[in-house]
């Protein structure tokens, strides 16, 4: 299985993602910000990187783009709530998430079941 990252200021929302990953047989690790996570992702090696796009100091594309600066490999989903609600603007927010590196998107809020089908298609690829 994989050692998966999660990055969610949101401590309910990331138990709950844990709890489940954990369950399906992945090694998870939480960070609630994204200035420590950078920390741990230059130190440790990780399949894939599960991460909020709002938030603060450094949000998700940030994130994504100064993690792609030292990391090419990793897999990396994207998920917000704070998706516009026209599919126009929601197109236009993937794209620009896919242009700073990563490789998927799952909009908040989601099953896990979405979840694991996300997971899985990235983890594939």
């Amino acid at each position: 299985m994989a050692k998966i990252m999660v990055i969610e200021d949101d401590h309910s929302l990331s138990g709950l993602i844990k709890e489940y990953l954990t369950q399906m047989g992945h090694t998870v690790v939480i960070n609630y910000n994204s200035v420590s996570a950078i920390r741990v992702l230059k130190s440790e090696k990780f399949d894939l990187i599960l991460t909020d796009v709002q938030m603060y100091p450094v949000d998700g594309y940030q994130l994504i783009n100064e993690v792609r600066q030292f990391n090419k490999d990793v897999k990396i989903v994207a998920m917000s709530g704070a998706i516009p609600d026209t599919q126009r603007a929601k197109n236009r927010t993937v794209i620009e998430l896919e242009k700073e590196g990563a490789g998927s998107f799952i909009s908040k809020p989601f099953s896990f079941e979405d979840l694991k089908v996300c997971l899985d298609d990235a983890l594939a690829s």
